[in-house]
Parts: C-alpha cells; structure tokens; sequence
C-alpha cells in the first residue's frame, strides 16, 4: 500500500518508535495507525530529522488532519544550512519532507527522510 493511502484523512495514530541502535547510519521512524480498521506501519528508513510538537493531555487519539509531502522547503533552511555543507546538494535533493498535522489538538509531526525509504505494512 502507498504511505499517501496510509497516512489519509482520519488515520488515527497509535503509537511512534524511534530506532537509534545504528545511530547516524540507519536511524529510523515508524508509525503505527489505524485506518478504517485496519492496523499499518508506516516505516521511515535514513532519517534525518523528527520534530514532533504534541499536545497532549485531550481525552482523544491523535487522527491525521492532512499531509504535505514535498521538496525539503525554505522553512527547513535551519536544517539545510546544517547539513548541505556535510552531505552536499546532490544527497539533500534525493530528501523529502513529510509534514504530518494531526486533530484535535493541532499537533504536527515532521519528518525529513530518502525518497525511497519508506515502507507500510498492513497487520492482521
């Protein structure tokens, strides 16, 4: 299944795992959502960076509103100033960003990973 079939409209997210055994050399983060009832994973291989603003405290889960998915953005400069003059500029375009905003506390989860290291799965 497409992460865009996945992370949709009324998701509900259950919980986040942040893998750091092989620190600076796969570093990865991975969701697990709930959508019309059915458990996937949503697997986000060399990453770069997560920012999670949560509230939390409301007696609801946490349902993705909207996604944006895009180019890394003049609003990630503080990220590409950091890590162009390491990388390069031909590593920072094979980038892409995930700006995940959630319901009903207006929480966002960003996320900047490889283009091609995202994997779902569905559970039984």
């Amino acid at each position: 299944m497409d992460i865009n079939d996945v992370l949709k409209h009324k998701a509900i997210i259950n919980e986040f795992y942040i893998d750091r055994r092989a620190a600076g050399v796969v570093d990865s983060f991975l969701m697990k959502l709930t959508v019309d009832g059915v458990v996937y994973s949503v697997h986000f291989n060399d990453v770069y960076k997560v920012d999670m603003k949560m509230n939390f405290g409301i007696v609801a889960g946490d349902v993705v509103n909207y996604v944006v998915k895009g180019c890394i953005q003049e609003k990630d400069k503080d990220f590409f100033d950091v890590w162009n003059p390491v990388l390069g500029q031909r590593i920072i375009s094979d980038l892409i960003s995930y700006e995940i905003h959630l319901l009903p506390a207006g929480s966002t989860i960003h996320i900047i990973a490889k283009k091609n290291a995202i994997e779902t799965r569905a559970w039984s």
